[in-house]
């Protein structure tokens, strides 16, 4: 299991990529409650505090955001989506 967390340059916009799909995004995942939100996605999803990264994006990646506002559905249509890939 694969999962990412990435947050836009200035820290107002986060998203969650499971296996490198878009699970949700958002100003705050959870509503601001990041541990209980975090404890409900890994049971549904059955992943372990260990398989989750965090990462900040890259500039091209926040000019990308800016501009559509939104994170994509997949992690590889960011254009730098394959550098965190190799993260995970």
């Amino acid at each position: 299991m694969q999962v990412l967390i990435l947050t836009s340059g200035s820290g107002n916009w986060e998203g969650i990529y499971i296996n490198g799909e878009l699970h949700d995004e958002g100003h705050t995942l959870g509503d601001g409650d990041s541990r209980l939100y975090l404890m409900k996605v890994a049971e549904g999803f059955n992943f372990k505090v260990k398989d989750i990264t965090v990462d900040e994006v890259t500039d091209e990646d926040d000019s990308y955001l800016y501009k559509m506002g939104r994170f994509p559905k997949l992690l590889e249509d960011l254009p730098d989506g394959n550098t965190y890939i190799g993260d995970l």
